[in-house]
């Protein structure tokens, strides 16, 4: 019959375990570098966001306070009036679609053509 020959102890089956583990050792610490890495990328990315919306918040808090102080007489300007108007409508239009019917929204708009306002 074929007989295999034995394997031949010729010393390389300690280096090459050690050279295994080693590289084992290296994967494993790049691994946790990467994800170390990953979770400082998410969490200055989560922190971005929270400041966006904090930032979103206070512009809404400013122009709820500007909508009141022109309501109350305090200020005047005419784009904030204006802006006040268009509030309204949308403010009745929502009351009216919340009554039900079709007749609460309100009617489509034409492309606006002028520039916004600047510095409101």
């Amino acid at each position: 019959m074929n007989e295999t020959p034995p394997p031949s102890d010729d010393g390389l089956g300690p280096v090459v375990s050690d050279l295994l583990v080693d590289l084992a050792r290296r994967v494993w610490r790049r691994g946790r570098k990467e994800i170390g890495r990953a979770a400082d990328t998410s969490r200055a990315a989560l922190a971005q966001r929270q400041r966006e919306a904090d930032l979103a918040r206070f512009w809404q808090r400013m122009g709820r306070t500007a909508y009141r102080l022109v309501e109350a007489g305090e200020i005047e300007h005419p784009a904030l009036r204006k802006a006040m108007e268009r509030i309204d409508e949308l403010q009745e239009a929502i009351r009216a679609g919340e009554q039900g019917g079709s007749e609460g929204l309100p009617p489509t708009e034409p492309p606006v053509t002028k520039p916004p306002l600047q510095g409101l």
